[in-house]
């Protein structure tokens, strides 16, 4: 597997993270209208002009959360692959810093002030530790 190959299967993490974070966040604006329409009880413009009703919005939320519980399934699958091949690491520290970059999603500054470590060693450690992610089978 190339090591480029590698870097996109462990950033995929880290863009579904994101994608996580995106939609929580839009669940949580939607709900929020929501609960505002039902306390008004008649529909409101929105930004568009173009009237909206409660009804519209709770569809949407709906399709919103259910994209939400898609994505979380796949995310989880992706986190349970990548984790199996983390554990599968010889070096501990290198399983510690691929894991906190990765998994947990912390930058490699934070990752090596956690580990008590230079920024620069942090950086050989995570060549290190994705060349050794790159040969887990």
């Amino acid at each position: 597997m190339s090591l480029k190959h590698v870097m996109d299967e462990l950033n995929e993490i880290l863009v579904f993270k994101e994608k996580m974070k995106i939609l929580q966040e839009e669940i949580v604006k939607l709900e929020t209208l929501i609960t505002k329409i039902n306390k008004e009880l008649n529909p409101i413009v929105v930004q568009t002009s173009r009237k909206v009703n409660n009804e519209d919005l709770i569809l949407e939320l709906i399709e919103m959360k259910n994209e939400y519980l898609n994505e979380s399934v796949e995310f989880a699958k992706l986190k349970r692959k990548i984790i199996k091949k983390i554990i599968k690491m010889k070096n501990k520290r290198e399983i510690v810093l691929i894991y906190r970059r990765y998994v947990l999603g912390m930058p490699l500054t934070e990752v090596a002030k956690s580990m008590k470590i230079t920024y620069k060693w942090a950086q050989v450690l995570h060549q290190r530790g994705v060349n050794s992610f790159n040969n887990i089978v």
